[in-house]
């Protein structure tokens, strides 16, 4: 492959599809050192073909249109103005069909060694790859809409999403106050504050209902805060899903709704873990706020005798807090 060094990292402009079905796409196509990397034209990546197994649907014809080697209906068309990235491309399979072993035990053996990597490759390090590379692909409005969906699929067991207009208006101002974006509070059947993709936290009710004081709920607010540190919501999901579904995911932006639905269950019914009591502390002095009524509340130990300096103006206004607590009413 030494040969072929002036053609590594060129880029061309294509028509892409990933099934028959779909409508072509305008994509960029860049050749590197062992891959074809297909993306958008906002760098959002949305596929990989091996070098080495790229086959041509149209020999001698223009546009040029290729194809991964097992999966024809996934396909690549490049026009004739975008004729170096052809003759890249066809260069390199001229040079891989030059390599390749001929028929006898040598060309059996290579295909068996073949076929074990690619084997291992799919079993130990794909999942893996996709869903690291996934993790990272996502953006944040990606992960809200996850979010969204999560929550559409969790209404069959706890119900819909409280609140009108004004409850949510102070539902807000409370998440501004403990550093939150996106509060809700569930009508029934949740019995813990699940955490989602894009710092979306699920409140049961019960836990604005019963108690008198915002500081309870924020209480709470940070202890989901601190478990969505140690074990990422957009992690747990992916690993969850499975690797088809983290392709699909990369791909189409959205997961298969079996897979919505079965991690929508997963989080419902896990219950959470324990908070590191020290980092709870801390998150409250950082918070300014009285561990005390979180401690009462919940049974935590060890935060009875943390002293914290006072805040100089309440979590949120009484008025606020008791629109919260009618929010399911």
């Amino acid at each position: 492959m030494v040969a072929l060094k002036k053609y590594t990292r060129i880029e061309a402009t294509g028509l892409w599809r990933a099934t028959p079905q779909m409508q072509r796409r305008e994509v960029v196509v860049s050749l590197g050192d062992a891959t074809l990397t297909i993306r958008t034209p906002s760098d959002q990546a949305l596929g990989h073909w091996s070098l080495a197994a790229i086959a041509r649907a149209n020999p001698g014809q223009t546009p040029a249109r290729f194809y991964p080697v097992g999966d024809p209906g996934e396909e690549l068309e490049l026009a004739p103005d975008e004729a170096e990235m052809v003759e890249a491309i066809e260069t390199l399979r001229r040079a891989v069909d030059d390599v390749r072993p001929r028929p006898g035990r040598l060309r059996f053996m290579g295909a068996f060694v073949t076929l074990a990597v690619l084997i291992a490759a799919l079993v130990f390090w794909l999942p893996g790859a996709v869903r690291d590379h996934t993790l990272k692909a996502i953006p944040e409005f990606g992960k809200r809409q996850l979010a969204l969906a999560m929550i559409a699929e969790l209404e069959p067991l706890i119900g819909p999403a409280c609140g009108s207009s004004e409850n949510h208006s102070a539902l807000n101002r409370l998440g501004q106050a403990t550093g939150f974006a996106h509060l809700a509070v569930m009508r029934g059947g949740l019995n813990h504050i699940v955490a989602l993709p894009g710092g979306t936290l699920l409140i049961p009710r019960a836990y604005v209902e019963t108690y008198d004081s915002p500081d309870v709920l924020a209480g709470y607010l940070l202890a989901a805060e601190l478990r969505a540190q140690d074990s990422a919501p957009l992690l747990d999901l992916l690993e969850t899903s499975g690797t088809i579904a983290n392709l699909r995911l990369l791909t189409t932006g959205a997961l298969p709704a079996k897979a919505q639905r079965a991690y929508a269950e997963h989080v419902a019914r896990t219950a959470p873990v324990a908070v590191d009591t020290q980092k709870l502390a801390t998150a409250f002095q950082r918070a300014g706020l009285s561990p005390l009524p979180y401690a009462n509340a919940s049974g935590a130990d060890g935060l009875a005798g943390l002293t914290i300096v006072p805040r100089a103006f309440p979590l949120i206004q009484d008025a606020d807090w008791l629109r919260i607590q009618g929010i399911c009413e």
